[in-house]
C-alpha cells in the first residue's frame, strides 16, 4: 500500500521572521540555529496569526504522531507500506522502509529541519518530483487512488483491491488547497477526525483485507 500525507503543515521559518524573539526562544529550546527552525504554531503564533490559510501551517506534531503510528504498524513491519510526505509548500519526501522514527519530538524536528533544507538522511529522502506526477505514476502502475475527505462517500475497506494508494490531508483544518488526482473520494466517519486516526483506520482496514490481522 502507498500512503501519501498531503499538504503536511511542515515548513521552515521564513527568513523575515528568523530574528523574532519567539524563533530565538525555539532555537534555544531545541538547540538549533535560526535557519534550521521549523514553524510551530505553539511557539510562533505571534507572527503566524494573520497568515493566509492559517490552518495549514505550523503543526509538525501531526506529521510526527501520524508517522509514528504508520511506521510501527504490522503493515509497515512486513514491508507492505510505502510512506510519502508532501508539504504545504509542495515539497515531497519518501520515508525509508524499516525506519524507526524518533519518539522524541526534539529529535524528530531535527530530522525534519535537515530534509526541509534539502539534506538527504538515512531515514527520509527529498524527492525532486511534483506530487501530481507521483500519483499519476501510481495510477499508471495500476494503483487505485483513494483521497480521504470528510465530505467524501462513506466507505470502509477496499477488499479485492490489490494495489491501493491512499492520500490523507495532514493539516489541522480547512479544505485542500488544490485538486489532486484520485479515483475515489472517501470518508470513514460523519465527523472530522485527526489525521492519525484516519491513517490508523485505513491501515487496519488494509491489514484485515489482506489477512495480516
Amino acid at each position: 500500500m502507498k500512503l501519501l500525507l498531503l499538504e503536511s503543515a511542515l515548513a521552515l521559518v521564513p527568513k523575515q521572521h528568523r530574528n523574532h524573539p519567539a524563533v530565538r526562544s525555539w532555537c534555544r529550546r531545541f538547540n538549533r540555529k535560526p535557519h534550521e527552525a521549523i514553524l510551530d504554531i505553539n511557539y510562533h503564533f505571534q507572527f503566524m496569526k494573520d497568515w493566509e490559510h492559517p490552518g495549514k501551517w505550523g503543526r509538525p506534531d501531526i506529521v510526527h504522531f501520524t508517522l509514528l503510528y504508520a511506521l510501527e504498524s504490522p503493515l509497515a513491519k512486513r514491508g507492505l507500506l510505502d510512506v510519502y510526505v508532501h508539504t504545504v509548500e509542495d515539497k515531497l519526501f519518501y520515508v525509508e522502509k524499516g525506519t524507526r522514527l524518533p519518539r522524541s519530538y526534539s529529535r524528530f524536528v531535527g530530522i525534519v529541519s535537515r530534509v526541509m533544507r534539502g539534506i538527504d538522511t538515512p531515514l527520509v529522502h527529498p524527492l525532486e518530483k511534483r506530487v501530481e506526477k507521483l500519483v499519476k505514476e501510481w495510477k499508471e502502475e495500476g494503483y487505485r487512488i483513494i483521497l480521504m475527505d470528510e465530505n467524501g462517500e462513506r466507505k470502509k475497506g477496499w477488499e479485492g483491491v490489490e494495489k491501493l494508494a491512499v492520500l490523507v490531508g495532514t493539516f489541522p483544518e480547512g479544505p485542500f488547497l488544490r485538486n489532486y488526482p484520485h479515483d475515489e473520494r472517501i470518508s470513514i466517519w460523519d465527523e472530522p477526525l485527526n489525521t492519525w486516526n484516519v491513517v490508523g483506520e485505513v491501515i487496519a482496514s488494509r491489514e484485515r483485507a489482506i489477512g495480516l490481522l
